[in-house]
């Protein structure tokens, strides 16, 4: 009988253990513009429904406070254009804002789990300044892994 019961919390502790150790998904994204990295820590995607068509915002917001803003329709893994403002900009911490011209976002997977929403992919575009459209620049390299409308 004692043998049975130590064995029982041996097991019972071992499951506890494995629960305490799983750790929730991580949220991470970074891009590059030249050879400077910037790093985001909580990828944000904010979610709108009109009728099962859904519309997606993400937005990096870097350690400098620079800002990426991605946009767009659906809400499988797929290949979508960044062509102009609408679908991407990038916004200096200062504040100048250079507009999409060209590039992609890849969603390598996409999940809904009840009213949370997460993305994970790759994005490029080159994109224009708003006052002097000689002024360019092209975000390269850029991922995100888990971006969720969760706070």
């Amino acid at each position: 009988m004692k043998k049975l019961l130590f064995a029982s919390l041996i097991l019972l502790s071992a499951c506890a253990k494995k629960e305490d150790d799983e750790t929730p998904s991580q949220r991470s994204a970074s891009f590059k513009i030249g050879s400077t990295v910037f790093t985001v820590e909580k990828p944000y995607i904010g979610i709108f429904n009109n009728n099962g068509t859904i519309y997606n915002t993400m937005t990096l917001t870097a350690a400098d406070g620079s800002e990426v803003e991605l946009k767009f329709t659906g809400s499988t893994p797929a290949t979508y254009p960044l062509q102009s403002f609408s679908d991407a900009l990038y916004t200096t911490s200062t504040g100048k804002q250079y507009n999409a011209t060209s590039g992609s976002l890849t969603t390598s997977s996409y999940e809904i789990d009840g009213a949370v929403y997460k993305a994970t992919g790759t994005f490029h575009f080159h994109a224009k300044a708003i006052a002097a459209p000689i002024d360019s620049l092209e975000i390269t390299e850029g991922v995100f892994t888990n971006a969720s409308n969760e706070l």
